[in-house]
């Protein structure tokens, strides 16, 4: 991948997983961060695909430093 793309995936992985934590109501609170009524199904795959994203644009940028 072009390092352009990459950079724009990495870019919009990290928009994605803060979206997910602003979904999310269970971060909210201070002293049981994870108990406060649990993650939603859409948090837990936004929270998700924007790890995954950000896994695959490293790998594309160190992938694409060494080929050139």
């Amino acid at each position: 991948m072009k390092k352009i793309v990459s950079f724009a995936i990495l870019a919009a992985s990290v928009v994605i997983i803060i979206i997910g934590f602003a979904m999310s109501n269970s971060v909210k609170t201070a002293v049981y961060p994870y108990y406060s009524g649990g993650m939603s199904v859409g948090t837990l795959v936004m929270l998700g695909i924007g790890f995954v994203g950000i896994i695959v644009a490293i790998i594309s940028l160190v992938r694409g430093s060494k080929q050139e």
